[in-house]
């Protein structure tokens, strides 16, 4: 038998933030404690350590989902640490472990 819980990758935006703190249920994974947070390709949002302390003071647990994808976190993994550290998870996506995505499937792209 499969469990199926309903969630959402929240996109980083003022109105995103703002609702999900007023009503976590609505975005948390099966409306409890733990948030997935995808963030671009190519972007950051500015302010993120401040965002994650607001959802860890409200009992959200931010999950970073496959931080590997975006250029920004690759070029930077201690920023990735210091979110661990204070209390985030990460979810990879296990074909990047295999080099089905990521920098290394991106060069066997451009052979």
């Amino acid at each position: 038998m499969i469990d199926l819980h309903r969630g959402c990758d929240l996109h980083l935006s003022m109105q995103n933030i703002e609702a999900a703190l007023s009503e976590p249920s609505r975005f948390t994974i099966n409306g409890h404690s733990y948030l997935l947070v995808e963030f671009s390709d190519e972007l950051l949002f500015q302010g993120t350590s401040e965002v994650f302390e607001r959802f860890r003071k409200a009992g959200i647990g931010p999950v970073i989902t496959h931080p590997e994808r975006n250029r920004h976190l690759r070029k930077n993994l201690r920023r990735l640490a210091r979110w661990v550290h204070r209390g985030c998870m990460l979810q990879v996506t296990g074909q990047s472990f295999f080099g089905r995505l990521g920098m290394r499937r991106a060069k066997q792209r451009c052979v």
